[in-house]
């Protein structure tokens, strides 16, 4: 296979035989528009290519002899950047393949045999499907906004991690927007060199396109931009008025469609802004510790956000950087707060350390990573191992998780029992279906243990003291004999 070059293109294919290939590479030929490469490969190599971050606008993937497309389709298209489409090459005219691959994302799907004519027509519909208004070709990523009730919670700590995990352990691509020009710490968090790029792309909305973009933002690994700036008290900037905001909003719709995620840090001293932007975004989490300040701010921030009458997620409450001394417990805060708190995270003593050395704290600290996983699995609708209760309990949870695995280990799993041969007596048995509640649920139950008592010796008491009575005169006979 040709080595994967960094240069992004219009349109890549993956072909798996030469014949293909002549078909192909003629009629992109044709259209001078199209920066083309063809590599040799299916979806394993067209993941990999994905993987390595490359952005193509369209990927044609010959996926013959695959046996199982769909599923492979559906593992390459979690990371698959949002503005680029999949075309898929099989070997059968099947309408229900068709079906499955459109639900998990791709655009199209062709049979072979295929002609020029109608490849240059599947690449010219999906090049130009941005602009058509077929719901099928909306395809953007997930906004997320961090929000501190008060300073100094974490929230930019949380914001931080939690797109370093998103980029690092998921392999997605994702966009870290710092909204605070003024103070921001994102980039000191991330040793990254202060720009004036956020401030920039504000103010002049009208030069937002893609070269624009990519130069403003930073690089921070392969999979990770970071957008910010450094601005000067002295600069003007009232990013609470209508044209502001309405360019933050523009700025984000523009990033969704390029990137999995996009992570923004927001301050709570601008109200319009943050309404907007969180009127907008996917999920908000909105940070807090155990203080009577933190409640206060957090009963008005949700309470604002709930008046939106739907235009809002609702809030994702976190409390952070708990300790065993906290003035308010727990049960107290929530009691007051009137709301469940979704996430619990202990304080961590290398927090700060961390961001002065300009490490995430999940690599500075990887035990940390499992709080995180807390704050990604909501955003991934991946359910927890364990229930929200024992979850927001570090100590409590951690004992639950090793009980957990032990019995995982020692008890064998339902299937293992459908699967397995009948038991012998005393063992475990599948009972027939109960029906509890319209919900059918398998049952275990003990089959009933059948002891076979053993026959008794019938050994007859005259027989057995016959025996020693007759050994017993043998020996005083010939004790006599000697005798005489």
């Amino acid at each position: 296979m040709k080595e994967l070059h960094t240069k992004n293109y219009d349109v890549v294919c993956f072909i798996q035989d030469d014949a293909l290939g002549n078909v192909l590479e003629p009629a992109l030929a044709k259209v001078e528009t199209y920066q083309h490469k063809l590599f040799k490969g299916g979806l394993k190599e067209a993941t990999s290519y994905i993987k390595s971050a490359k952005n193509p606008r369209v990927i044609f993937i010959d996926c013959s002899g695959h046996e199982f497309v769909v599923s492979a389709a559906e593992k390459l298209m979690e990371f698959c950047p949002p503005e680029t489409r999949i075309i898929i090459l099989g070997e059968r005219h099947d309408i229900g393949i068709f079906r499955d691959l459109l639900k998990v994302g791709i655009h199209d799907y062709v049979a072979k045999p295929l002609n020029a004519d109608l490849f240059l027509q599947s690449i010219d519909v999906a090049l130009n499907a941005k602009n058509a208004n077929d719901a099928n070709f909306k395809k953007t990523g997930k906004i997320l906004v961090f929000l501190g009730s008060v300073g100094g919670v974490g929230a930019t700590t949380l914001a931080v991690n939690c797109a370093y995990s998103l980029a690092n352990d998921l392999g997605k691509r994702v966009t870290l927007i710092d909204n605070d020009m003024f103070f921001g710490t994102v980039a000191t968090m991330l040793d990254l060199k202060a720009s004036h790029a956020l401030f920039d792309v504000i103010d002049n909305p009208d030069r937002l396109d893609d070269l624009f973009l990519e130069s403003s933002m930073t690089n921070y690994g392969e999979r990770l931009r970071v957008l910010g700036a450094d601005v000067s008290l002295s600069e003007s900037l009232n990013i609470d008025s209508p044209n502001a905001v309405k360019n933050v909003l523009s700025l984000l719709d523009v990033v969704a469609e390029k990137y999995h995620y996009v992570v923004v840090d927001l301050s709570r001293h601008h109200p319009e802004l943050w309404q907007a932007v969180s009127n907008k975004a996917d999920k908000v989490f909105l940070v807090g510790d155990l203080t009577v300040a933190s409640l206060r701010n957090t009963l008005k921030i949700h309470s604002t956000l709930s008046q939106t009458k739907g235009q809002s997620p609702i809030p994702t409450l976190v409390i952070n950087r708990t300790r065993n001394e906290e003035s308010t417990s727990l049960k107290q805060f929530t009691k007051l707060l009137g709301h469940h708190i979704d996430v619990v995270i202990p304080f961590s003593h290398r927090a700060v350390e961390a961001a002065d050395l300009g490490i995430p704290l999940v690599q500075h600290a990887p035990s940390f990573s499992k709080e995180i996983d807390l704050i990604t699995d909501t955003i991934t609708s991946k359910p927890s191992a364990l229930p929200k209760k024992m979850a927001t309990n570090p100590w409590l949870g951690g004992v639950m998780q090793k009980v957990t695995d032990l019995f995982q280990k020692t008890i064998p799993p339902v299937e293992k029992l459908l699967k397995s041969p009948p038991a012998e007596e005393g063992g475990l048995m599948l009972a027939q279906e109960v029906v509890i509640k319209d919900q059918p649920k398998l049952a275990l139950a003990r089959k009933p243990v059948v002891r076979r008592q053993k026959p008794k010796a019938s050994i007859k008491k005259t027989g057995v003291m016959g025996k020693k009575s007759e050994v017993r005169n043998q020996k005083l006979v010939v004790s006599k004999k000697k005798a005489n």
